[in-house]
């Protein structure tokens, strides 16, 4: 997996919104997109993949089976958190699966994180190595960050398969980043909870959302930068693969279900009759 592109220490910071800006989250601040592009291949990685897919086209097997895996794991859970919050389906699934392809490829069971060292940078002046080759580099960095700033460490950090902020606690309904982790980490389902819960204090992304403007939900999400990495189409693939999920016939239907029940019926007006 490629990488995002961290500043060193000494340079000048990349030019990107700030968090007071109109329109834009926490994520929009000091960010460094550029030379990052989204994959549109798998977005669930298994535990002991070596590397997310290569990027794909929409109607590839490896795509849908991402938007498959997502579905049988969080399905119900999207749908309801969605129709809560007024927004689509599709549109909550398309960031989540969006977000994913940020996660580096995991060697355990554990949460999977990703730890920001220009943030960390940010807060406290000390810059860490973050390789994001796996997630064992990932959990080495944040180990090592909490023992120079163990609040800073829980709030660089983005985590599960939201990739939600440490900075985004609150909004996601914690207490605090370390309360998120905690939170995340004993209930898998928290993670989308987390998200919706997003999405209904912000307002902008909410209506953005509602209406599949993948530009504006891109910017929110990702910062000015979301161009570089092609965040927008990939939301947009994203979602048109979960509209896909939800028109296929289920298991069970269909026409040839349909016509039984219209033949019963049938049976059955004759036997009243």
């Amino acid at each position: 997996m490629s990488n995002r592109i961290e500043p060193r220490p000494g340079t000048a910071p990349p030019r990107a919104a700030t968090p007071t800006q109109a329109g834009h989250s926490p994520r929009g601040a000091g960010h460094d997109l550029a030379g990052r592009r989204y994959g549109t291949g798998m977005a669930l990685q298994s535990p002991g993949n070596a590397a997310p897919l290569a990027p794909s086209p929409p109607h590839t097997t490896a795509f849908e089976e991402g938007v498959r895996a997502l579905d049988t794991v969080h399905g119900e859970r999207i749908r309801s958190g969605s129709a809560r919050v007024g927004v689509p389906p599709e549109s909550t699934a398309a960031v989540l699966l969006a977000e994913s392809q940020l996660i580096a490829p995991r060697t355990d069971d554990r949460l999977p994180i990703r730890f920001e060292p220009w943030r960390f940078f940010q807060q406290t002046g000390r810059w860490l190595v973050a390789t994001h080759k796996d997630q064992g580099a990932e959990y080495r960095a944040f180990a090592e960050a909490r023992t120079i700033d163990p609040a800073a460490a829980h709030a660089c950090l983005r985590m599960g398969i939201a990739q939600l902020s440490g900075a985004e606690a609150q909004a996601a309904g914690f207490g605090n980043a370390t309360g998120m982790l905690a939170a995340l980490e004993q209930d898998p389902a928290a993670q989308v909870d987390g998200l919706v819960a997003v999405v209904n204090t912000d307002a902008d992304l909410r209506t953005a959302m509602m209406a599949g403007d993948w530009r504006t939900v891109a910017s929110l999400r990702a910062g000015p930068g979301f161009g570089a990495i092609g965040y927008d189409d990939a939301l947009a693939a994203w979602a048109e693969a979960w509209r896909r999920l939800d028109r296929a016939p289920k298991p069970g239907g269909g026409d040839d279900d349909d016509d039984d029940k219209g033949k019963k019926r049938g049976k059955a007006r004759k036997r009243d009759g």
